[in-house]
């Protein structure tokens, strides 16, 4: 057993636990419902959880490898590494951005609703409407390639850094 059991131990415990309760989530959203968003939001920290555990459970492997394995191996592996990292981080990512954004969508636009109603004022002209939504798509989309962006830019720098010969001493 490596020296990092409870560590993994802890993390693959508190994921399965995750996991489970996304699981759980998702039969339940999906389940005669139409909350499309809810689900997209589930799946999104399903994958990302499932590359957690991946990159778990490829680190002690790519940790011997990048000691004493040969270029090919240190080279399949860390982009096994890489490639579950960027599943986890981009998956969080875009998932917090997408709620984020519903949630300051909704903040902005339930005071124009309700004020609408009680004043019975509907100065708000359809193309008005039309154009918030047009603008908080392209908001949406923006954000959802800004995090993509930004975390492949991690991972590729994250690879480099993984296979510099120079920094033998570097933690992994």
């Amino acid at each position: 057993m490596s020296d990092d059991w409870a560590l993994n131990l802890s993390a693959y415990s508190t994921s399965g636990i995750l996991l489970l309760g996304l699981a759980y989530a998702f039969a339940k959203a999906c389940k005669g419902s139409q909350f499309l968003f809810l689900i997209l939001l589930i799946v999104l920290l399903f994958i990302s959880n499932t590359g957690f555990i991946v990159y778990i459970a490829v680190y002690g492997k790519r940790k011997i490898v990048n000691k004493e394995g040969s270029f090919e191996e240190k080279v399949t592996w860390n982009i096994v590494s890489v490639t579950a990292d960027w599943f986890r981080y981009a998956c969080f990512n875009v998932a917090h951005w997408l709620f984020a954004v519903k949630y300051w969508v909704v903040s902005r636009e339930m005071p124009i609703a309700i004020r609408g109603r009680l004043l019975i004022d509907q100065s708000t002209s359809l193309e008005e409407v039309k154009r918030r939504e047009k603008l908080y798509s392209i908001l949406n989309y923006t954000g959802v390639a800004f995090n993509l962006l930004l975390t492949t830019w991690y991972c590729v720098t994250y690879y480099c850094l993984l296979m510099n010969p120079i920094d033998k001493g570097l933690r992994y």
